[in-house]
């Protein structure tokens, strides 16, 4: 025997007054669902926010939730900085890391010692990498110490900005650069000879 509730049959047999009341009913209930189900259709949002008041629906984010971000995608930079030929020079930089988004010009300062009794003359390079990174376009070196000959009186100390922008034509898979410095032993006729070439006096730090 099936335990699946039948509807129930408007028998022929049964009065008349009977049979036109059960329509009746029939005809009502059928009247109520829908128009329930047209109320619930054209006022979604209303139902939604009820549900959401009684904790039948969890709260999506909303417009009011989003923080506008400015600037691109974040960037993470490290930065080194390494002597190379014997220099007697003590060469760091005041961050090691730096956060910050594509697009955002950005400046971390390096410090420069001379050990020695004597003035050196030096020449700064850099390295990026990945190397895509440093293309034109990409990287934009609006002031750097790496650009010129260099030179430190005896036990003397300054500091340097590296003044830089990433712009948003970097690779999107990369989201780690590394900024390298590096300084070269030089020499005086080279240091002369650089700024003559440039037309301008040797800077003084």
């Amino acid at each position: 025997m099936s335990d699946k509730a039948t509807p129930p049959v408007v028998s022929e047999r049964m009065p008349t007054k009977v049979r036109s009341k059960i329509r009746k009913q029939v005809l009502i209930l059928s009247m109520i669902g829908l128009g329930m189900f047209g109320f619930a259709y054209a006022n979604a949002e209303f139902f939604v926010m009820l549900c959401q008041k009684a904790g039948l629906l969890s709260r999506g984010p909303t417009q009011g939730a989003i923080t506008e971000v400015k600037g691109g995608r974040p960037l993470e930079v490290f930065f080194s900085a390494n002597v190379n030929d014997n220099l007697p020079m003590v060469f760091t930089v005041e961050e090691s890391v730096k956060k910050m988004r594509l697009g955002e010009k950005a400046m971390v300062n390096y410090r420069f010692t001379n050990l020695s009794n004597e003035t050196i003359y030096f020449r700064p390079t850099h390295d990026v990498s990945p190397l895509a990174a440093q293309r034109d376009g990409v990287l934009v070196l609006e002031r750097c110490f790496c650009f010129d000959e260099q030179k430190i009186e005896p036990k003397a100390s300054y500091t340097m900005p590296v003044l830089f922008t990433f712009t948003d034509k970097l690779d999107p898979a990369t989201g780690t650069v590394f900024m390298r410095y590096f300084l070269w032993r030089s020499s005086k006729e080279r240091y002369d000879a650089f700024y003559a070439s440039k037309g301008k006096e040797a800077p003084k730090p």
